[in-house]
């Protein structure tokens, strides 16, 4: 996902980052590593420019323009753009600016519900991607030494595994670290 978006960003077809999904599917991840891959290729031998907003809820637009005209970041990083509840237009004059000044603009989301319909222009944060389950390799590094207990797993319990969000994984690997089960049963109630 990271190399296809990357390769979109460097054609010009993407001049920002929207992932879109479900708590705990690697949106995050991603958007961390887009953006450090995305940095190093601008750095040239100067120290990577990445900025992360922790708190969109309150960034204001006039502020926001004094910090990327000073600090000159090759990528912004916003995680849970929605779940901050930033002001709908602070969020669309942001996304221009970052354009404007040549800035990636990264952000993740769960849902696009408390978002302007504007917000997803190709002059804003595009159409999002959606991310509907961690990718393999997110979910190979959340697990470290435990995959080859994973691969060594039946079709159907690699498919569990790649359907649970992420820190059900971090759990597991826990468990499989104190010698337990892969995977907790899977327990059905009796009808009657």
């Amino acid at each position: 996902i990271t190399t296809k978006l990357l390769a979109e960003i460097e054609s010009g077809q993407r001049s920002a980052v929207l992932l879109l999904g479900a708590p705990g599917v690697g949106k995050s991840y991603i958007a961390e590593q887009i953006a450090a891959m995305y940095s190093a290729s601008r750095a040239g031998g100067r120290v990577q420019r990445v900025m992360r907003i922790p708190e969109a809820a309150n960034v204001t637009t006039s502020r926001m323009r004094g910090v990327l005209e000073f600090c000159r970041p090759d990528v912004v990083v916003v995680h849970d753009l929605d779940t901050d509840t930033p002001s709908k237009a602070v969020v669309l004059r942001v996304a221009e600016m970052c354009q404007e000044l040549g800035v990636l603009l990264v952000c993740t989301i769960n849902s696009k519900d408390n978002l302007h319909d504007a917000t997803f222009g190709d002059h804003r944060l595009g159409q999002p991607v959606v991310i509907d389950r961690a990718p393999t390799e997110v979910v190979r590094a959340v697990l470290g030494d435990a995959c080859a207990t994973l691969d060594a797993a039946s079709t159907e319990d690699q498919e569990r595994v790649a359907a649970m969000p992420l820190a059900s994984i971090v759990k597991m690997r826990k468990r499989l670290a104190a010698g337990g089960p892969m995977l907790e049963p899977i327990v059905t109630a009796p009808t009657s």
